[in-house]
């Protein structure tokens, strides 16, 4: 195999901080080790934080790809990518104000988003935690990249910005967007890219608008051999076992709950992930 180099991205589905134990369960860490006892002995880089969209996810692979290059030829690279949610929207920000008021308005309203104003490599200089001591939210008093969504988050910069879009158009435009260039970037560089969907509406929701003027010109260069599969991870779990891979976080919240378990990622792995990069031509000399 050509490949020595890896690099994936996406939101809580690839997230590549620990969780509360300490532990990396999710499928770039499955996918490191189901390759590893297959013999195969890659350099990672992963780049996944929980609630980030495509405009993050293109940026920090960016970055990751440019720094690879500068180690590993083009046929030795692969981009793993999950994409996100089409809600998703980042700004980066460095008025010490705003930040301010950003995480007051977090301590009253109780909606964390994990790790917030870090830089594209998910690093913090001043990392302040949001909640009690043990939790996983914190965020960068300083300049960095805040994540929020369209009808979540309410503070001075997303109310205009969310007023102004009633409909989801132009967050499936940010969308489409962010996954073209990364994919056309991949095909400048000859590197290999594998693209795949944390849950279904996030391609479907593209697809329902391919026709929009916005939405269309980018739609037409999507590439589709270069995707693992157009149903999301948490879909394909539930229809291949439900509850034993996507468990409900507390009683009371329905049979699914919103992120696979370790079983989950691993079986999605085996099950989905490597045979279709083997189908796609991942292990290929």
């Amino acid at each position: 195999m050509k490949i020595k180099k890896v690099i994936t991205c996406g939101c809580s589905f690839s997230d590549s901080t620990p969780d509360g134990n300490g532990q990396f369960n999710t499928w770039p860490f499955q996918l490191e080790r189901e390759l590893s006892s297959l013999g195969y002995n890659l350099n990672y880089t992963h780049r996944g934080l929980p609630s980030q969209g495509q405009e993050l996810i293109q940026k920090k692979t960016t970055l990751a790809i440019t720094e690879a290059l500068q180690e590993y030829t083009p046929e030795e690279i692969a981009v793993i990518i999950m994409w996100s949610g089409t809600e998703r929207k980042s700004f980066y920000v460095d008025n010490p104000d705003l930040i301010k008021h950003i995480t007051s308005e977090w301590n009253k309203s109780k909606a964390y988003w994990h790790l917030q104003f870090a830089d594209l490599k998910n690093q913090a200089s001043n990392k302040i935690q949001l909640t009690e001591p043990g939790s996983n939210y914190f965020y960068n008093n300083g300049e960095g990249w805040y994540i929020c969504a369209f009808g979540r988050d309410n503070n001075k910069l997303t109310d205009g910005y969310f007023y102004a879009n009633d409909s989801n158009i132009a967050a499936v435009h940010i969308s489409i967007e962010n996954i073209i260039f990364l994919q056309n970037l991949c095909k400048v560089k000859s590197i290999r890219l594998f693209q795949q969907f944390y849950k279904s509406y996030s391609f479907n929701d593209i697809e329902e608008k391919k026709d929009h003027q916005i939405v269309k010109y980018l739609f037409n260069e999507l590439d589709h051999d270069s995707i693992v599969s157009k149903e999301g991870m948490h879909n394909f779990l539930i229809r291949n076992g439900g509850d034993r891979y996507v468990t409900a976080p507390q009683p009371g919240m329905g049979r699914y709950g919103t992120h696979p378990n370790q079983l989950g990622h691993l079986f999605y792995v085996e099950n989905k992930l490597i045979p279709r990069l083997n189908e796609l031509g991942f292990f290929n000399d």
